[in-house]
């Protein structure tokens, strides 16, 4: 079934290819990973959630950026920080870090107590490292404007 797209959700859409690019640089993802952005219905999602990563076809080198319909019932300008602020560096802190959390969920073999510790530690360690990652990006072009500003000389 094929959805078909206000003008706004197609804005959207464009906008949100343009930050997963962005941030695609902004991790070092390799360009072989082909990242699809992907409108989820958000039955099957936690009450708080905006988006996912579908790594079910890492193997193959992809992984659709999923964004939760409700996204799309924000202003512009709420849609782009929660994309550029929370969720796409989110999920891709996860991308970055899927085969580890992989290694480690196998090498606690049927412990499920083990197992679902691994998975809360590996889920606060992308929401510290997604923290990390913002504030440096957003003081960089923090630092840029200032200097692109400062570099311009004194306003007449």
């Amino acid at each position: 079934m094929e959805i078909i797209l206000s003008e706004k959700e197609k804005l959207f859409m464009e906008i949100a290819k343009k930050v997963v690019e962005n941030w695609r640089e902004v991790m070092n993802i390799d360009p072989i990973w082909e990242l699809p952005i992907d409108i989820y219905d958000e039955d099957d999602a936690p009450p708080s959630a905006k988006g996912a990563l579908d790594v079910s076809e890492a193997q193959y080198y992809r992984a659709p950026v999923l964004l939760f319909e409700g996204m799309f019932d924000l202003s512009e300008e709420e849609f782009m920080a929660e994309l550029n602020d929370k969720v796409v560096p989110h999920e891709l802190t996860h991308l970055v870090a899927v085969d580890f959390f992989r290694t480690a969920t196998l090498m606690a073999r049927d412990n499920d107590q083990l197992r679902e510790e691994l998975r809360y530690k590996y889920e606060q360690f992308v929401v510290r490292f997604c923290k990390i990652i913002t504030t440096l990006r957003n003081e960089n072009l923090r630092l840029r404007y200032e200097l692109k500003k400062s570099s311009a000389g004194p306003e007449e």
